[in-house]
């Protein structure tokens, strides 16, 4: 019994991981359930998500803010309590099929009742065995969970003869998934195989969004757009007209994004790098650019698991294949998720020269990535001193540029125009974050523009303050905590929290694998905090 204690794994760690995952299951509840209720973002989602983000932030320390979660008993293992109700949140859309909201074919309710049964049993079962194994066996039963409550999910947006096939692959990669938990071989081998079982059938689901639905809104006609413009020969910002490239692709314009005098957002209001990755493929015929995001999520879940250590790998995957926000805006809706992959690439490289331009490269992508340059910059400080944060937020700024500065020095106006847009353009508010309470249901008074700006402003520094301050006993805040100012911002849209779980795990230390810079960095002497 000494010796299985000495092998569990820290508590802090597991409850971090815990909260993560019961953050990524009350998005994605929230999410679900709006879409049954077929209602607009209210004060519900405001909740929802403002719970989750919360509970991101409680696992972005060391030493969690919920010491009493390893108490609750939900396990019958120790280190896996905190995981229990991890497990239970993420299992938490399933109770809304469960409840009869919409009827589930024959074999998914057998791949549901499978997975909630394989997590009952890996959890509360009290027989001996090595804390690896039973880490192990609930891993593979949460992503289990994970990917029945999103197959479950895929009934409110697309249907038909290919249900019947969807169901059955996940089924059967949910029957492989718990078999793998229990067969002795090769743990390589087993993970391996364990990783492909899930994504494979994530990614068929992720095929049967994209074959099934044309786009619905304006962030994915954008790109296409401004990449046909390109190829053509004509400035993507100068150019661009949001009403043309709606008409373009059959949207109603009113999904353009719209100004508070009425009016529409008509400039392209994202950086470079967003249509020209796209623009190879679309002159190659790729008519839907979707595909690519489908592609680029499968990478980031690929990256990030495989950068974990082989325990916590099912719980990297689960952030991903059981995040409806993600599913629905970076697969459905196409909102372009490469950003998140470079930034979790910067991070996982960040001992190697190849970090500051893989940063360089997501502010060159979108803006969201411009709230994690500094919260990077202060964990370079960090790890090796002022000289080298200085040296690579240099490299990353010019990395950016680059990319940016044909079109800048041809067009200057429009371009800054466009790419300041979300910032500084009078847009109507929008989102899940507090302004929900004064916009829909008038719960609160609507606060100036300036109100929300302000306080997302000094939440920002409040969060850097305490990176600078207190960086040593923080865990996955690096790249979790740049986005909780978003939810006090003006507009704070449901994809700017997509993948909070997944960077809350990529910027823990004690989830990384010893291969993936968790060390200092070797290039400078240590921050002296």
């Amino acid at each position: 019994m000494r010796e299985e204690r000495r092998s569990e794994p820290r508590r802090g760690l597991s409850t971090r991981v815990g909260l993560v995952l019961a953050a990524t299951g009350i998005m994605s509840a929230t999410v679900d359930a709006r879409a049954l209720a077929d209602r607009v973002p209210d004060w519900r989602d405001t909740i929802g998500f403002g719970v989750a983000i919360a509970l991101l932030a409680a696992a972005s320390f060391r030493r969690p803010l919920a010491p009493a979660l390893p108490d609750l008993r939900l396990a019958a293992a120790r280190h896996l309590q905190p995981l229990a109700l991890g497990a239970l949140a993420l299992g938490s859309p399933l109770a809304l099929w469960i409840g009869g909201a919409r009827t589930l074919g024959p074999a998914l309710w057998l791949a549901v009742a499978l997975a909630l049964g394989a997590a009952l049993w890996a959890l509360a079962d009290r027989r001996r065995a090595h804390p690896s194994d039973r880490l192990r066996r609930a891993g593979y039963a949460i992503v289990a969970i994970a990917l029945a409550g999103a197959s479950a999910a895929r009934t409110l947006s697309i249907a038909g003869p290919g249900a019947v096939l969807l169901d059955a692959v996940t089924l059967a990669a949910v029957v492989v998934l718990v078999g793998l938990a229990y067969l002795r071989i090769r743990p390589a081998l087993r993970d391996a195989l364990a990783a492909s079982a899930a994504l494979a059938a994530f990614a068929l689901l992720g095929v049967a969004y994209v074959a099934g639905t044309t786009y619905g809104n304006d962030a994915v006609a954008a790109p296409h757009q401004a990449a046909l413009l390109l190829l053509a020969g004509r400035h993507p910002y100068a150019s661009f007209d949001a009403a043309e490239a709606l008409a373009r692709f059959g949207l109603d314009p009113a999904l353009a994004t719209h100004l508070e005098d009425g009016g529409i957002v008509r400039g392209y209001s994202y950086p470079a790098l967003s249509f020209l990755y796209v623009a190879p493929f679309v002159w190659a015929g790729l008519g839907d650019v979707r595909w690519l995001d489908l592609a680029v999520v499968l990478a980031i879940a690929t990256l990030a698991s495989r950068a974990a250590r082989a325990g916590w790998r099912p719980m990297v995957l689960a952030t991903v294949i059981g995040s409806e926000v993600v599913v629905r805006q970076s697969i459905l809706a196409g909102v372009d998720p490469l950003w998140a992959l470079l930034l979790a690439a910067a991070w996982l490289a960040r001992r190697s020269a190849w970090s500051a331009p893989l940063l360089g490269l997501a502010l060159a992508d979108r803006q969201l990535a411009w709230f994690a340059f500094p919260f990077v910059l202060v964990a370079y400080a960090e790890r090796g001193g002022a000289r080298v944060a200085l040296r690579r937020a240099g490299m990353a700024l010019g990395v950016a540029l680059l990319v940016q500065l044909p079109f800048l020095a041809t067009a200057p106006a429009a371009t800054l125009e466009g790419i300041l847009a979300p910032l500084l353009a009078p847009i109507v508010s929008d989102g899940v974050g507090l302004m929900q309470l004064g916009v829909t249901d008038r719960y609160t008074p609507l606060l100036p523009r300036a109100a929300f700006t302000l306080a997302s402003v000094a939440v920002l520094a409040l969060l850097l303050t305490a990176a600078w301050r207190r960086a040593r006993g923080l865990a996955g805040a690096w790249l979790a905590w740049p986005f909780v100012p978003l939810f006090f911002a003006w507009r704070s849209l449901q994809n700017y929290f997509a993948f909070m779980p997944l960077l809350a795990l990529v910027a823990d230390d004690e989830v990384a694998s010893e291969r993936s810079g968790a060390a200092d960095a070797p290039d400078g002497p240590a921050h002296p905090h």
